[in-house]
């Protein structure tokens, strides 16, 4: 095994991890009748010898425990050494692996063999001070006792006597030893029965010197993967599918909601069978391409032993018959699947799959030896562990939360850090996945079902199932969708949907039709740690669809009141709503409210409006914010308050020209266009521009088109004379533009 940082990424985290090698995972069970040690012993010869194993007929929809299959095997391994009577004590065996282990115990007491899962911590110890603390009024003591360790956690300790007295006080009827014929290093297992399986546990050895006895504890523990003893059903597990060769844990850690706790990763070479022998126990039992379970033979240097392997191509099935409500699939030739399940005494945990197609063409889901889980009593975020958060569920139609837009300074992290409290956080990161949406597919998919707006699923190339994404300019409506309370734009083509744990981006693109459509790209951050618990994002607000703050929260709020107290009728859950610095400030920078003489004014539009006149404005507090505000005319607001109540939209293409070249390059004339989220923003005609520094785009809500001095240069729709400059840099991406000059003022 090796260790991993708490965010799960091999040397990326700087936390040191607290792992061990070994499997991991959940609940067991177990009696172990020593009559039939003997009889399983000729079983497992008698199979071994003719490659025989329980064959039922192909299940086509299984609902129990994995089944055994026949698989011929043509030259039987070493056999797996099974505790058998040895003239003393319980019977035992001495195996090479605790995979052998773990197998012999499991069929010397009737339960199939199976992945065996171990949780992140093994408790602690208890040393021979607290057993003989805890011994010090008892005369002759003899048998089970509780003592509390050094966790304060009360263990179970077999004082007196040999291993197999340790083991009948624990529950076994069999111990197996762990090492080579020497004795030295042994490691020795028994099982006991739990919840109605069993569980693996070690014996270790407490020597109490001042009582001159020796004391057992069985403190490690390893269980059954909880799919080998059950059933499971329901409905489909959620599939979310990672493009490319990666391990997909770290979208795992997104999607189950672990990235609020500390997590841990375990990694083992646990023995595992080759697609051959899958094949080879498909074809001798019957079911084709399955669905169905086999009990397929793994080849190891020193014994024969049998594993459960899922046979199916459906993601979502696979899920559901190992009991996991979510599995995260990486879809390259390397495939690795992650699924989580929920496992009593243990916890949220999660195991590998490699997932293998065979040479004859069948799907199989091979476990693994490594497992991940959450530390301590971390509950995962909103999910349990075991399925994402919706993606494509409709917005509640009686929503009065607003969602927060966050703008106004150029880096979309600073102002997710500032809002969410995540200023003095360790930030954990997850890379966008390589995303290609067929937007010719979006407009077929948009005209076929007749949409405009809202969420569609668009099949891409390569993927199993569509892909949700988002059609429209109206990043509110993608937010209250995906159930988030704040949104992060920065002037780039992309959107980051955020919450107080955990922000995803969202990236803009406009199909050949002209539509805008948003995807998610898979890029992730959240806090991991070294910070106080942040704060709850909920808007401190209610009452209204959005609120975008240009200067400091708590005045920000302050004037909204005071707004609100004056024309309560413009208010409503159906309006957008911004606050700023609007008199003193430069148009799209958000400055923070120095005094009693800067007014803070506010806007207030309709959710989809059209005119400027559907703009109101207010403005608080002329000395200071008092609960005073008036009404102002819109039609008579600066630059600086539309800004305010605009649109986002990406940043203007900026021109290659140096400053202060001349403007003699060649010239076109045209109407002015655009739109907020087109990779263009403002073009003529059908021509990109890079225009000159010092230009801004608005969107109040249709393109205007302003000077660095806040003139007005024309608007949507008017005709513009474009200067380029022979300084420019040459290429295909538009015109270079040195001056824009307005027909209609003639002026630059």
């Amino acid at each position: 095994g090796r260790e991993m940082g708490d965010d799960g990424l091999d040397g990326r985290g700087d936390r040191p991890f607290v792992v061990e090698a070994g499997p991991a995972r959940a609940p067991g069970p177990s009696r172990i009748q020593r009559v039939a040690i003997g009889l399983a012993a000729l079983v497992l010869a008698g199979l071994t010898a003719w490659g025989l194993l329980v064959a039922p007929g192909p299940p086509p929809v299984p609902t129990g425990p994995p089944v055994a299959a026949a698989s011929p095997t043509p030259t039987p391994g070493p056999t797996l050494a099974l505790p058998h009577p040895d003239g003393e004590g319980l019977p035992s065996a001495r195996v090479a692996t605790e995979a052998e282990a773990f197998a012999a115990l499991a069929v010397s007491g009737g339960w199939p063999q199976c992945p065996m899962w171990r949780p992140f911590s093994d408790g602690a110890v208890v040393d021979a001070a607290a057993v003989e603390a805890a011994l010090r009024d008892v005369s002759s003591p003899a048998g089970m006792y509780t003592v509390r360790d050094s966790l304060g956690t009360d263990q179970r300790v077999w004082v007196g006597g040999g291993e197999d007295d340790a083991a009948r006080g624990f529950g076994g009827s069999a111990v197996v030893r762990v090492g080579d014929l020497t004795g030295v290093g042994d490691v020795t297992w028994t099982s006991m029965p739990a919840s109605g399986s069993w569980e693996a546990v070690r014996l270790d050895r407490v020597h109490l010197q001042d009582l001159g006895l020796d004391a057992w504890v069985a403190r490690v523990r390893a269980v059954p993967a909880p799919y080998c003893n059950a059933s499971f059903g329901g409905p489909p597990a959620t599939v979310v599918e990672v493009p490319g060769d990666a391990d997909p844990y770290p979208r795992f850690v997104s999607e189950a909601g672990w990235f609020v706790c500390r997590t841990w990763q375990r990694f083992d070479d646990a023995p595992a069978p080759t697609a051959a022998d899958v094949d080879a126990a498909a074809d001798h039992a019957g079911i084709g391409d399955g669905p169905a379970w086999l009990a397929v033979p793994v080849h190891t240097a020193t014994a024969e032993l049998s594993l459960p392997v899922w046979v199916g191509d459906d993601p979502s099935r696979a899920g559901t018959v190992h009991g996991s409500r979510l599995v995260v699939l990486g879809t390259g030739t390397s495939r690795r699947a992650w699924m989580a399940v929920g496992i009593e005494g243990v916890g949220a945990m999660a195991v590998a799959f490699d997932v293998v197609t065979t040479p004859g063409g069948r799907t199989a889901w091979l476990p693994t030896g490594t497992a991940a889980g959450v530390v301590g009593r971390c509950e995962p975020a909103g999910t349990g562990g075991e399925a994402p958060s919706p993606s494509l569920g409709p917005a509640p139609a009686a929503a009065t939360l607003p969602v927060e837009l966050l703008r106004g300074i150029p880096n979309a992290s600073a102002l997710l850090a500032q809002r969410l409290g995540w200023t003095d956080c360790r930030m954990a990161t997850i890379e966008p996945y390589p995303l290609e949406i067929p937007l010719a597919d979006v407009d077929a998919v948009a005209t076929e079902l007749g949409v405009e707006s809202g969420m569609l699923r668009v099949s891409v190339p390569g993927a199993t199932q569509p892909v949700p994404v988002f059609l429209g300019t109206d990043l509110v409506e993608l937010a209250r969708i995906e159930q988030v309370p704040v949104v992060a734009i920065d002037g780039r083509p992309v959107a980051w949907l955020a919450d107080e744990t955990r922000a995803r981006e969202w990236r803009a693109s406009v199909t050949p039709a002209g539509r805008t459509v948003w995807a998610a790209t898979g890029a992730g951050a959240w806090p991991d740690g070294g910070c106080a618990p942040p704060p709850d994002a909920t808007p401190g607000i209610t009452g209204f669809r959005s609120l975008t703050c240009w200067t400091d929260r708590a005045h920000c709020l302050e004037a909204i009141a005071a707004a609100r107290r004056l024309a309560p009728e413009a208010f409503g859950p159906g309006v957008d709503v911004a606050a700023g610095l609007a008199s003193t400030c430069p148009m799209g920078v958000s400055c923070p409210w120095s005094g009693p003489d800067d007014p803070v004014t506010v806007t207030v539009t309709p959710e989809a409006w059209h005119d400027l006149g559907e703009l109101r404005v207010f403005t608080t507090g002329l000395r200071r914010l008092s609960g005073v505000a008036l009404e102002t005319a819109a039609e008579a607001a600066p630059p600086a308050t539309l800004g305010l109540a605009s649109r986002p939209a990406i940043a203007l293409p900026e021109s290659t020209a140096p400053a202060g070249a001349a403007c003699d390059g060649a010239s076109i004339r045209g109407t002015l266009r655009g739109s907020p989220w087109d990779p263009r923003v403002a073009w003529v005609d059908e021509v990109p521009v890079r225009w000159p520094a010092g230009l801004t785009a608005m969107f109040v809500p249709d393109l205007r088109l302003y000077a660095a001095d806040g003139s007005l240069v024309a608007g949507a729709g008017n005709e513009l004379l474009l200067v380029g400059s022979a300084a420019g840099a040459p290429g295909t991406d538009g015109f270079d533009a040195c001056q824009v000059v307005s027909p209609r003022t003639a002026e630059p």
